[in-house]
C-alpha cells in the first residue's frame, strides 16, 4: 500500500521534487516524440495468433544454420512489420536474426539507441 500512495504522489507531482523513504527524488517527465507506428492497428492477441501460425518447423537431420529455411518464414514477417511500422533499419541476416533500431529521439544525446534482436527458434520434438 505504501508504493501505491507513493506512486499516485509521483503522478500528482510530475517536474517536482519530492521525499521518497527520506530521499529527494526529482520527478522529471519526456516528451516522446511519434515517429513510428503511427498506423498500427492490430492487438497483441491477433499478432501472436498470426505468428504461431507460421511454419517454423526445424530439421533435426540439419547440419545448416537456421536448420531448415523455412525457420525464417516468421522473421520474414517481423521484418516486413517492423518496416511497415517506419522502423527503417529493420533486416534479417542468412541465419533468420532480425534487427533493429529506434533512435534516441528525447534531444537528450546522452541516452542510448534501442537496439532489438530477435532469433526465432523451434525444438524439432515440439514442432
Amino acid at each position: 500500500m505504501e508504493f501505491l500512495s507513493t506512486l499516485q504522489e509521483i503522478m500528482c507531482k510530475k517536474n517536482d521534487v519530492i521525499n521518497i523513504n527520506q530521499n529527494q527524488v526529482k520527478i522529471i517527465t519526456f516528451e516522446f516524440k511519434q515517429y513510428f507506428m503511427t498506423n498500427y492497428t492490430s492487438t497483441v492477441e491477433e499478432r501472436f495468433v498470426k505468428y504461431v501460425q507460421i511454419d517454423t518447423t526445424a530439421d533435426p537431420n540439419s547440419t545448416s544454420f537456421p536448420s531448415s529455411e523455412i525457420q525464417k518464414n516468421l522473421g520474414r514477417v517481423l521484418v516486413h512489420e517492423l518496416l511497415e511500422m517506419g522502423i527503417e533499419d529493420a533486416e534479417m541476416d542468412e541465419w533468420g536474426y532480425v534487427f533493429a533500431t529506434i533512435p534516441n529521439n528525447t534531444g537528450n544525446a546522452s541516452l542510448p539507441t534501442i537496439c532489438f534482436c530477435s532469433h526465432m527458434d523451434t525444438a524439432p520434438d515440439c514442432s
